[in-house]
């Protein structure tokens, strides 16, 4: 039976091969049984074939979550990155749904490609399709030892990898007003911690597991040794990374983090609507960060790579003396101080990203270029 329907979806009669694979069952049950082939069809780099087997049964024309998954981590056709507006504006009024079985992979006007542009409209509400097609092709995931994260990465593969850490309740997008500068001279890996974003929410939290799935990430991606920036609740991470296993951090970057030292615990109030993250998270981590383990302070000693610490100075909500004695306790951590709140690299990222670019420079890198033979 199966390869029947093989046959037919090479004739391009999808629904004849959809129901000759599920004969019974409601159109959604259908889908459900293809779901399988589809994927395969991807990561054998037939994502257009993928698109026509399912495409046509999209409510809508919006992508089901799955289908955006299975695509994570694999090649993109460059011209999906020139997809004109205009063509994605026809796309919107014609929906896939409208067009017939099987028009959806054959129409000239509309690439299958634009079935992804359509999954920003949920995720990325007045986003243009450039940002939200760029998106789809950055996205990736990979499985830390039964969790799966997705990450984002850029920048050229023979470089040195920079890895970002965010902060409690963000995700890998909030570093996008950075990552192209830091991507020209770092490969840079965005995650998206448990709990947060596209990554799994497992419910069970804690910044032990957190850390424990960066390590497993940089093992499975076969990173050694790695920069490492972290804002907020991701500086917590990275620096407890960095006393854990010192040689696999050449150089920390903490982006206003607190100091682990006991403050007052409060219940935060849950966000009216939809989350991008679990809010049994949040309780979670917040009570770890109110009562946090005597060792995270204790251990900052022990931390060897070259750390600077950002401050984000008195409009900040984090106590800014501690910022500088964690950056006291840490050997060879110096401090910066960008004054405009908590959020530096969103509210300042020129600022930001001279402090950073600067200190991520290798040695190679700031010793000045031998003078040509004109010049002497």
């Amino acid at each position: 039976m199966r390869a029947g329907a093989d046959v037919l979806l090479r004739w391009g009669r999808v629904d004849q091969a959809l129901e000759l694979a599920h004969p019974k069952g409601s159109r959604e049950n259908v889908v459900e049984a293809w779901r399988d082939y589809a994927e395969a069809l991807v990561r054998a780099g037939r994502v257009d074939d993928a698109l026509g087997v399912l495409g046509p049964h999209l409510r809508g024309g919006r992508v089901m979550g799955p289908l955006v998954d299975m695509t994570e981590g694999q090649g993109c056709d460059e011209r999906v990155l020139e997809l004109p507006a205009p063509i994605a504006e026809e796309f919107r009024r014609d929906p896939i749904e409208d067009r017939g079985p099987g028009r959806a992979a054959q129409s000239p006007e509309v690439s299958p490609w634009l079935v992804f542009s359509a999954v920003g409209e949920r995720r990325n509400s007045g986003r243009t399709v450039p940002h939200i097609v760029r998106d789809m092709v950055d996205q990736r995931s990979v499985d830390v030892g039964g969790v799966r994260l997705a990450y984002q990465v850029s920048g050229p593969s023979d470089v040195p990898p920079l890895v970002l850490l965010h902060a409690l309740g963000e995700d890998a997008t909030d570093w996008e007003t950075v990552v192209p500068v830091l991507a020209r001279s770092r490969r840079v890996y965005a995650l998206d911690l448990r709990g947060h974003g596209r990554s799994d929410w497992p419910g069970d939290y804690s910044l032990e597991l957190m850390l424990a799935d960066v390590l497993r990430f940089l093992n499975t991606l076969g990173l050694g040794q790695v920069e490492l920036i972290g804002h907020s609740m991701g500086g917590i991470v990275a620096y407890m990374l960095a006393e854990d296993h010192p040689q696999r951090v050449s150089r920390l970057v903490l982006e206003d983090v607190p100091i682990p030292r006991p403050r007052e615990q409060t219940t935060p109030t849950r966000p009216d609507g939809d989350l991008t993250f679990d809010w049994e998270m949040v309780l979670a981590i917040r009570r770890q960060i109110d009562m946090p383990d005597p060792r995270w302070l204790e251990r900052l000693s022990e931390i060897t790579a070259e750390t600077l610490v950002v401050a984000g100075g008195p409009r900040s909500h984090v106590p800014q003396d501690g910022i500088a004695e964690l950056a006291r306790r840490i050997p060879g951590g110096h401090t910066v101080t960008i004054p405009v709140g908590h959020l530096i690299h969103r509210a300042a990222p020129e600022a930001f990203l001279e402090a950073i670019s600067a200190f991520l420079l290798t040695e190679q890198e700031r010793r000045p270029c031998p003078p040509t033979k004109d010049a002497q």
